[in-house]
């Protein structure tokens, strides 16, 4: 496997409740892996593009219905 990214959506409700919910799913990584933040479209097309140069192969989403299904038709 050549690598495991995070992508987050700070402004889903999960992480407006808790703020320091993305710090702590970051800090679960300890080093292993690398964490993306997309609030629009335009920011989650530009993760998917580094994603593929990085020749990432696992990708777990944290964030709202709003971002839910963009990245399946992003990457």
């Amino acid at each position: 496997m050549a690598g495991f990214a995070l992508l987050l959506n700070p402004r889903a409700k999960q992480h407006q409740r808790d703020p320091d919910l993305a710090n702590r799913l970051a800090g679960q990584l300890d080093g292993k892996g690398l964490v993306f933040r997309a609030e629009t479209l335009d920011e989650l097309a530009a993760v998917a593009e580094e994603v593929r140069e990085r020749d990432i192969d696992v990708v777990a989403v944290a964030g709202g219905d709003s971002i839910r299904c963009a990245p399946y038709a992003t990457f």
